[in-house]
């Protein structure tokens, strides 16, 4: 288990770290603050045809979950966000990718970002956010299969003493935690953590699921406003719509 738990340290740190600048550097870039479900349900299709944020399908049935988006973004993975969601267009996702890349010179991982979304251009109204990006596999469904709880606790220490030597990474509540878990028949290991949020006195409650695929491994992390019903709600259903195909 030792070199899964140095694969999964190295992944986390590189990928988590510049992700959560991702997140906070988009407020002051952009005006606006960008970072196991059991049931399923149905919504409306998309076609994947490039890398890039996939637009709207407007054709929905009734039998489809109503107000929802689904987005097919490429390695057979697709989701669903509301439809008044803000999707950002690729020019705004790469400079907040250009920033991180400043800010991370040493970071030589090769990361693509297809999706990234936020409940409202507002920041002062912005509740949650969703990211999907794609990356090279280090690790497969067999090693989270295998990985015991030791390795999982050694795993969230090095990530944790990681952030706390970086002043770019988020301003942590707790410690992050991290454990093994089915995504809808997939298995991801899941990290999660409370951050500080950009807007002065918020917290966020962020999951960031990364799943082996057949060539790509998905880094999936859904966030949320503490203290909001709705966002709740809205990321229950967003991480429950998640499908691999």
């Amino acid at each position: 288990m030792k070199a899964i738990k140095s694969i999964f340290v190295t992944i986390l740190i590189l990928v988590v770290v510049k992700g959560c600048f991702y997140v906070t550097s988009s407020m002051s870039r952009m005006n606006a603050e960008s970072s196991t479900a059991s049931d399923v349900r149905n919504y409306p299709e998309t076609s994947d045809t490039d890398a890039s944020v996939i637009p709207a399908d407007t054709s929905a049935s009734s039998s489809e979950q109503k107000g929802y988006q689904r987005h097919a973004l490429g390695n057979g993975v697709s989701l669903a966000v509301p439809e008044t969601w803000y999707v950002l267009p690729g020019p705004e996702v790469a400079v907040v990718r250009a920033a991180a890349d400043q800010a991370y010179p040493d970071d030589n991982s090769s990361k693509e970002t297809p999706f990234a979304a936020n409940s409202s251009q507002d920041p002062q109204s912005h509740e949650a956010q969703a990211r999907v990006s794609f990356m090279a596999k280090e690790f497969d469904q067999a090693d989270l299969q295998s990985a015991s709880a030791s390795d999982l606790n050694g795993v969230c220490d090095e990530l944790y003493n990681g952030w706390m030597q970086n002043p770019a990474s988020p301003r942590l509540i707790d410690r992050p935690q991290c454990s093994v878990t089915n995504l809808n028949g997939k298995t991801a290991l899941l990290t999660h953590y409370t951050r500080a949020g950009n807007v002065p006195g918020t917290t966020w409650t962020v999951r960031m699921m990364q799943v082996p695929l057949e060539s790509k491994m998905a880094l999936i992390t859904l966030s949320q406003r503490d203290g909001s019903a709705k966002a709740d709600q809205v990321i229950t259903e967003i991480m429950a719509s998640v499908r691999f195909d």
